[in-house]
C-alpha cells in the first residue's frame, strides 16, 4: 500500500473542522473509488479501479489549507497539476508512473500505476536498518532515477525515506511524491503540520534550509540523508524539536557513516555541505558500480561542472536566416519541476540572485566597463562586443554596461551579465552566460520551457508563438532560436516581442542567452538587424 508521512501529526491534533478534508467519493472521474490507501497532511491517497483501461491505479487527492487565501490556492492548485504533469514525462523504473491528472470542484488528483509493497520508512520501523549490501542494492537505482528526472527538468524537492516504495517484493525502490510536499503554504506549515515539516527537514539540504534553493543538487543532499537513514534507521540530522533539526543540517558535522565500502563513499560524497563540491549522479553510479575496495574507497572531487570542465569551443553555426526560414524543428517537451521566474525573461527589471564561491579561476569579463569594443569584422554601423566569455555585433550607438548585481547563485557561476541601453525607452536587451553544477535544460529545452511558462502564467496572454528554431553543433553545443509575441497588461506598452537565442553546452554546464523584449509594434522596423545580432553571438 502507499505510505502516509510518518511525521504526520496525530488526528487530535488537527482542527476539530477541516473544511479540507475530502468527502466520501464514489467516484473520480472514470476512476472508481474502491477504498482508501492511506492519508495525511498532503492528502489522502485512494485505491481505485480505472474504468475505461481496466486496471487498478492510486488516486492522491491533493488538499490544500481550507483557510488558503483564494490567490494562493489557485496558484498552489496550479502548481500541483504542472508539477504532477511534469513528473509524467519523467520514464524511469524507480520514479512513480504518472498516468492522469485532473480536477473535480476544484481538487487536485493525480492517478498514479498502484504500488504494492512499503515505504522505505515502514521497513526501517518493522525491521530496523538495512545491511551496507541492500543500501547498495536500493542506492543505484534511485541515483539512476533521480539523474533521468533532473535531466528531464524534474526536481523532486523531498526525497526521504516515506517517499521511497519498495514495491516488488523490496527489489524494486521507487521514487513517489514528485514536487508535491514543497506547495506555497502562507505559514510555513499550515499545508504539511508541524510533523511534517520536523520529517522533511531532517532530509533537506542546508541551501534549502537557508536559502529557499531547491535545486537538483539539493536533491542528491536529501537522497544522502535516506540513505544514510537506511544504514542508520534515521537521518543523521533528525532532533527531538524543528529548532534542533535545523541546527543540526546547518551547523553540524555529519556523524561517521555506519559503514565502509562503496556506500559509505557515496553517502560521505552527497552529504557534502558545499552545494559546488557535491557528489553528481553519474560520479555516484561509478562509485558504486566499482569493484569493492574496502574502506579506502574514496570519492572523486567535483569540479563545479558536472561533466568535466574542458575549454568551450564555438559552436558551429549556420546563418540565423537560414534557419528561420527552414520550417519550425521538433521541440521535446520536458518541464523542470521548479518553478522559474518569469520576470527574469519578460520584464525590464534586473535579475538580483547570491552567487556562491567559486572553485578555482573561470572566465570573467575584461573589465567592469564591460566587453572590449572594435569594428573589426562588424558590418556597417554595428561594432564588435568581446570580452573572452562571449562574443556579439550591437548597433555602434547602442550603450553595453554590467549588471553588477546579477551575481549567479550557489549552483551556478555568472561569467557576464549584460543590460544593453537601445535608445527604446521600453526596449530592453540582457546578456547572460552562466556555468551550471548541474545544466538541467539544453538550448531547446530552455526555449521550450520559456514557451510553457508564457503559456502557464495567467499575468501573460495572447501568447503566440512565432519561431521555435534549434540547432545542434558540435562537440555538445546547442542553439535555439525563439521569437514569440504576447501581451502584459501591467508594462507600459502592453503588447509584447521577444526575440532570443540560448546556446548551451552539455559538457561544460555553459549556457549563453541573448535576449530581446520590445514594443511589438517595432517588430517589422528591427527584425533583420536583431536576427544579424543573434546570429553574430557566439561563444569565445
Amino acid at each position: 500500500m502507499l505510505p502516509t508521512d510518518p511525521t504526520d501529526p496525530p488526528e487530535s491534533d488537527r482542527p476539530t473542522e477541516d473544511l479540507s478534508r475530502p468527502s466520501p467519493r464514489v467516484s473520480v472521474g472514470r476512476y472508481e473509488i474502491r477504498g482508501e490507501l492511506g492519508s495525511g497532511a498532503m492528502g489522502t491517497v485512494w485505491r481505485a479501479h480505472d474504468t475505461w483501461l481496466d486496471r487498478e491505479v492510486a488516486v492522491k487527492e491533493v488538499r490544500l489549507p481550507h483557510d488558503m487565501p483564494a490567490r494562493e490556492r489557485e496558484r498552489a492548485r496550479s502548481r500541483v497539476i504542472s508539477e504532477a504533469r511534469a513528473a509524467a514525462r519523467v520514464s524511469h523504473p524507480s520514479v512513480v508512473t504518472v498516468h492522469d491528472v485532473l480536477e473535480v470542484d476544484g481538487a487536485p488528483f493525480i492517478v498514479m500505476e498502484l504500488l504494492e509493497g512499503e515505504s522505505l520508512r515502514d521497513r526501517l520501523l518493522r525491521s530496523g536498518p538495512m545491511t551496507e549490501r541492500e543500501v547498495e542494492r536500493i542506492a543505484h537505482p534511485l541515483v539512476e532515477a533521480l539523474w533521468t528526472a533532473h535531466r528531464a527538468g524534474v526536481i523532486h524537492r523531498d526525497v526521504k525515506p516515506a517517499n521511497i516504495m519498495l514495491a516488488s517484493d523490496g527489489t524494486r525502490p521507487v521514487l513517489t511524491d514528485f514536487g508535491i510536499a514543497n506547495l506555497p503554504d502562507h505559514g510555513g506549515t499550515a499545508l504539511t503540520g508541524p510533523g511534517a515539516v520536523l520529517g522533511t527537514a531532517a532530509y533537506a539540504a542546508p541551501e534549502r534550509l537557508e536559502h529557499d534553493d531547491n535545486g537538483a543538487v539539493s536533491d542528491l543532499w536529501s537522497l544522502g540523508a535516506t540513505l544514510f537513514a537506511a544504514l542508520a534507521g534515521e537521518s543523521p540530522f533528525k532532533r527531538d524539536t524543528l529548532t534542533a533539526t535545523l541546527t543540526a543540517v546547518l551547523t553540524q558535522p555529519v556523524p561517521p557513516i555506519p559503514a565502509r565500502g562503496r556506500s559509505a563513499a557515496v553517502i560521505g560524497g552527497l552529504l557534502e555541505r558545499d552545494p559546488r563540491r557535491r557528489l553528481l549522479p553519474e560520479q555516484a553510479l561509478a562509485l558504486l558500480k566499482a569493484p569493492e575496495s574496502g574502506p579506502g574507497t574514496s570519492v572523486p572531487q567535483t569540479s563545479g561542472a558536472p561533466f568535466g570542465a574542458t575549454k568551450a569551443s564555438a559552436p558551429t553555426r549556420r546563418g540565423l536566416r537560414g534557419l528561420l526560414l527552414a520550417g519550425a524543428a521538433t521541440i521535446v517537451a520536458l518541464v523542470v519541476l521548479s518553478s522559474f521566474a518569469l520576470w527574469l525573461f519578460f520584464s525590464s527589471n534586473h535579475v538580483s540572485v547570491a552567487k556562491g564561491p567559486s572553485e578555482g579561476p573561470s572566465p570573467s569579463p575584461s573589465s567592469s566597463a564591460g566587453p572590449n569594443v572594435s569594428s573589426e569584422g562588424a558590418p556597417e554601423g554595428f561594432v564588435r562586443h568581446e570580452d573572452g566569455v562571449m562574443s556579439l555585433v550591437l548597433p555602434e550607438d547602442w550603450e553595453i554596461r554590467e549588471d553588477e548585481e546579477d551575481k549567479g547563485s550557489e549552483t551556478s557561476t555568472r561569467l557576464a551579465s549584460y543590460q544593453v541601453e537601445t535608445g527604446v525607452e521600453t526596449g530592453t536587451v540582457q546578456i547572460y552566460v552562466t556555468r551550471y553544477d548541474l545544466l538541467l535544460h539544453d538550448a531547446e529545452e530552455a526555449m521550450q520551457r520559456m514557451d510553457e511558462l508564457l503559456n502557464e502564467d495567467e499575468a501573460f496572454s495572447d501568447v503566440d508563438q512565432l519561431v521555435p528554431e534549434t540547432e545542434e553543433g558540435e562537440d555538445g553545443f546547442r542553439s535555439a532560436v525563439y521569437e514569440v509575441l504576447f501581451r502584459h497588461d501591467e508594462r507600459e506598452v502592453p503588447e509584447r516581442w521577444m526575440f532570443t537565442r540560448e546556446i548551451t553546452d552539455e559538457g561544460t554546464g555553459l549556457s549563453y542567452r541573448l535576449s530581446f523584449n520590445f514594443p511589438a509594434h517595432l517588430r517589422d522596423e528591427h527584425r533583420d538587424d536583431f536576427e544579424l545580432i543573434l546570429d553574430s553571438f557566439t561563444a569565445e
